[in-house]
This record gives structure tokens, C-alpha cells and sequence, in this order.
């Protein structure tokens, strides 16, 4: 019994863990936007800028920290089973990377040949910060998509409990 409540515990600090992370995405995006209005608005503009990116970079820290901690304690305390990590939430989570992966690459060869016509002026990190936003967005927007479809799936049509009773 004390062994499936740690791995039960385990389980559900994986879980936190993840969605901490997709909300962490989240902080990084409009981080590197934050990073990005450097090349299109005025200097003093941008220094005021930069202080909320450093707050929301302080944010991003206090988020994760705790839960990663606790996670790394379980870990090499012995209190958790490797093969136990397959939760629900883990899965979304790599199924969101495979179509971030996949769009990004899509994404990146339409860079290319836009840049190469339209947007030859602008510096390089203009375009590796707009990949960077572009995949980490869909990341988080499948991720979330994901997980509410699901939920939504397993909750069914309000009509089908009274037909069936």
C-alpha cells in the first residue's frame, strides 16, 4: 500500500510538473517577444521593456522551481518507478513535441524562402526569434487543445445519461 501511495504521489508531481512546464512555454514566449520589440521600437522604449522581461523571467523561475525540486528528490530518493512516468499528462506533453517538431520544420522552410525575398533588411535573430515564438506557440496550443479535448471527450453530451436511463 505505502509503495503504490508514492508512486501515486510520483505520478501526480509529474503531472504538475508538465503543466508547469507548458504554463513555463507560455512565460518564454512573450519573454523572447519581449526580446524581439528590441529591433523594431525605440531604445528607451525597449529599456522599460527589459525590466518587465527580467520580472517575468523571476516569475518563470518561482514556477518551476519547487515542483522540479520536489520531482528530483523523489527521483533519487528511490521513491518512484522509472516506468511509472507514462501518465496521462507526460503523453500529451510528447505528443504536443511531435507537432511543435513537426510544424516548426514546415514553418522554418517558409522563413527561408520569405527572408530570402521579402525581409532581407532585418538581422538574423529576428527570424530564429520568430521560430523559436512560432514553435513554442503551437507547442503550448496543442497541448492545452489536447487536454481539453480529451476532458471534453470523457465528460460526453449532457442528453446521454437521461436516454440511457
Amino acid at each position: 500500500m505505502t509503495k503504490e501511495k508514492k508512486i501515486a504521489s510520483y505520478a501526480q508531481l509529474l503531472d504538475s510538473l508538465m503543466q508547469k512546464v507548458a504554463i513555463a512555454i507560455i512565460l518564454m514566449i512573450i519573454i523572447r517577444g519581449i526580446g524581439l520589440t528590441e529591433f523594431f521600437i525605440s531604445p528607451d522604449l525597449y529599456g522599460n521593456l527589459y525590466y518587465l522581461q527580467i520580472a517575468l523571467k523571476i516569475g518563470l523561475f518561482v514556477l518551476i522551481l519547487p515542483v522540479f525540486i520536489n520531482f528530483l528528490r523523489l527521483k533519487f530518493r528511490g521513491q518512484c518507478d522509472i516506468r511509472e512516468e507514462d501518465s496521462y499528462i507526460s503523453e500529451t506533453f510528447k505528443r504536443a513535441c511531435v507537432v511543435s517538431f513537426a510544424l516548426s520544420i514546415l514553418f522554418i522552410q517558409l522563413v527561408k524562402k520569405t527572408a530570402a525575398h521579402y525581409a532581407t533588411d532585418l538581422p538574423t535573430p529576428v527570424f530564429i526569434g520568430a521560430i523559436e515564438i512560432f514553435s513554442l506557440s503551437v507547442f503550448c496550443i496543442t497541448y492545452f487543445y489536447l487536454i481539453y479535448r480529451d476532458s471534453r471527450e470523457g465528460q460526453g453530451d449532457d442528453f446521454t445519461g437521461e436516454q440511457d436511463q
